[in-house]
């Protein structure tokens, strides 16, 4: 019993804020990133060079935000940073459902990236911090994949035509919700 205690992680609350800051809202608009380009290209009639411009800028935007913060990360509350760049995320999604102007919607997105690469960063500050690292880091990755697995298996042939009706209605969904709130 002994043995398999020395191999769990010290908290499982850091495992999971970890993965959920990290991959949560750090990277899951990379694991979609595909099927994204599809529904901007035809909910927002963009063309190719355009939905490859606007989402290739939000990646910018988080990779600086991410880079930018990181020496900061042991000086500032790293739950203040994920839930701040959560909040810039969410907040940037909504913000840009309304949008069809390519220039504005390109500022929006690179606000949305940056949240999303605060949080990316305060979940790796998060692994960083443990007592053990790599044991933390090998849990994120073991449930990364199982999220992966369950996804892929659940939704196997169907993955790009769910996904890709999933943002087109998220999209479209936004825009209705932000019309009736605001207008």
């Amino acid at each position: 019993m002994e043995a398999i205690r020395k191999h769990l992680p010290e908290s499982w609350s850091l495992v999971l804020s970890a993965f959920a800051a990290a991959y949560g809202v750090g990277l899951l608009a990379l694991l979609a990133l595909p099927y994204m380009i599809s529904a901007v290209i035809t909910d927002l009639e963009l063309n190719e060079a355009q939905a490859g411009y606007l989402l290739s800028a939000e990646f910018m935007c988080m990779m600086l935000a991410s880079l930018l913060i990181a020496p900061l990360m042991g000086k500032v509350p790293r739950k203040t940073v994920a839930i701040a760049g959560a909040c810039i995320a969410i907040l940037g999604n909504i913000l840009s459902a309304n949008i069809v102007d390519l220039t504005l919607l390109t500022i929006v997105r690179c606000l949305v990236g940056v949240g999303c690469g605060l949080a990316f960063a305060a979940g790796n500050a998060t692994v960083s911090s443990a007592k053990d690292p790599d044991n933390v880091a090998g849990y994120m990755n073991l449930f990364f994949v199982a999220m992966m697995t369950v996804v892929m298996l659940r939704l196997r042939r169907r993955w790009p035509k769910v996904v890709y009706l999933v943002f087109i209605m998220r999209w479209r969904l936004l825009r209705r919700l932000w019309l009736y709130l605001f207008f």
